[in-house]
């Protein structure tokens, strides 16, 4: 059995092993401050780490890591998370933006024989609503004499009534 000095007291950590010997009171009010600056040390510590995660979660949405870093140590990690949360992703809308700015170009318009001013093809989404259907081709024939023709799944458009017969086949 261990002996002590009068006025002191043996001392123990959290698992009960002996840490040393303390003389009077004033040393156990130190053994507990010592207890209440390793806990605050486990506080910052992970205080320091949250924020660190709110710096990098708010680099990768666009925005400043190292001010956001800033301002979760200042207020509470918890806190910047969440604003940062409730704020639009920046990098998201930079790129939904690129792929706004990066429109295909327009469709040409297509055209049999090489001569545009005799077939051409459009492809824009209006419905057709055919005058009647010659050879199993509905067509419609416009204001300016051209015949606008649905042909393999496309509006075709001939310059007259007799280029429209010529590419449906003679004989028909």
């Amino acid at each position: 059995m261990e002996s002590y000095p009068a006025g002191h007291t043996r001392c123990t950590d959290r698992l009960g092993s002996t840490t040393g010997v303390l003389a009077g009171g004033l040393s156990i009010k130190r053994a507990k401050y010592a207890l209440i600056r390793e806990e605050l040390m486990e506080i910052v510590i992970g205080w320091l780490m949250f924020a660190i995660i709110v710096g990098v979660s708010a680099n990768s949405r666009g925005r400043s890591g190292f001010g956001w870093f800033v301002l979760a140590m200042v207020i509470s990690p918890l806190i910047a998370i969440l604003f940062l949360l409730a704020l639009p992703n920046l990098r998201q809308q930079d790129l939904l933006k690129q792929i706004a700015v990066r429109r295909p170009p327009p469709l040409p318009k297509a055209s049999f024989g090489g001569r545009a001013d005799r077939v051409t093809v459009d492809r824009t989404p209006r419905p057709f609503e055919p005058d009647g259907v010659y050879a199993g081709v509905p067509y419609r024939v416009a204001d300016d004499g051209s015949v606008h023709a649905i042909m393999q799944g496309s509006m075709v458009r001939f310059r007259d009534f007799d280029k429209f017969t010529g590419a449906i086949g003679p004989g028909q």
